[in-house]
């Protein structure tokens, strides 16, 4: 039972002033946990793979769907982010995560 209820106003009137009360709610719940939430500072998560130097394991080829890098130890599937096909032993850096693969370019000699 609500209290509306117990003061024997109507279920309109307590459906209109709950609806109102909802909206009121979530809108100053939202301002609070804003307060409390924070970006996610650089390097934290994903991004911290962005940069890194890879070198190549099997050949990167976007059509074919292929390609493998080398990151400190991990190993990760890969694609060019400029579409070139990379042959293995080529030195890339991440420029970004997409999914579970690294989207990596060439590193100019």
């Amino acid at each position: 039972m609500g209290i509306l209820a117990l003061a024997g106003v109507g279920v309109r009137l307590q459906l209109v002033v709950f609806i109102l009360l909802s909206f009121v709610l979530v809108a100053a719940s939202r301002r609070f946990a804003e307060r409390f939430t924070k970006a996610q500072p650089p390097g934290i998560g994903a991004d911290r793979f962005v940069g890194e130097i890879c070198d190549v394991l099997d050949e990167i080829n976007n059509p074919k769907n292929t390609g493998r890098v080398r990151m400190n130890r991990e190993e990760w599937r890969a694609e060019s982010d400029t579409g070139e096909v990379l042959a293995p032993g080529t030195r890339v850096v991440v420029m970004r995560l997409s999914g579970t693969h690294l989207v990596v370019k060439k590193i100019p000699e």
